[in-house]
């Protein structure tokens, strides 16, 4: 396909015509799935898994709004190499956040594991027994006990997200929100009645 072919589709693109944007993901598709298949190799060199399906997806959205951005009237620069330059951003941004929430998970383990894996410990309830989870379901919307309930029976977040069907980053903010939670209510002065 030539540059004025490409120029031609994106200003289509800029006009709301997705059968434009159909084409044009066809043609770069060489380009999102090689982006997409080196950084989920550097992803599962850090233990990073599932990668990949969530990176394609973003790499597609992220060549549609290059698509959007992209000046068709400078010369400088071929959409070519502004679409790679977008991809590879939203690539490293999205390795980022994957790596972000991994330490999260980990540190949260760390937590867990240095006090021994107890309730009290998870809920950060010092010298004091851990409500039971009957009295933090008060406390809690089921999402979030559904999440609690796996973890303290040992699931890992990334396990969990893929069993709920969220986000590793929703069930580690769920988490926080849990032990915040029960913190709040249970904290001060141990169970409540």
């Amino acid at each position: 396909m030539k540059n004025d072919d490409i120029i031609e589709l994106i200003e289509k693109i800029k006009l709301g015509d997705d059968r434009s944007f159909e084409l044009l993901s066809v043609r770069y598709k060489p380009l999102i799935t090689g982006t997409a298949h080196s950084f989920d190799t550097t992803a599962k060199g850090e233990g990073i898994t599932g990668f990949f399906a969530d990176i394609r997806q973003e790499l597609t959205y992220a060549l549609y709004k290059a698509a959007l951005s992209f000046d068709t009237k400078q010369e400088k620069v071929t959409f070519g190499l502004y679409a790679k330059r977008c991809l590879e951003n939203r690539a490293i941004s999205l390795l980022r956040k994957f790596r972000s929430e991994k330490r999260r998970e980990s540190d949260l383990k760390k937590s867990l594991e240095k006090q021994h894996g107890s309730r009290s410990s998870f809920f950060g309830i010092p010298g004091k027994e851990a409500p039971s989870l009957e009295k933090a379901k008060e406390e809690l919307s089921s999402y979030e006990l559904s999440v609690l309930e796996k973890y303290l029976d040992g699931m890992r977040v990334a396990d969990i997200a893929r069993e709920v069907g969220r986000t590793p980053k929703s069930v580690s903010n769920a988490l926080f929100r849990c032990r915040a939670k029960v913190r709040a209510k249970f904290g001060a002065s141990g169970d409540k009645d």
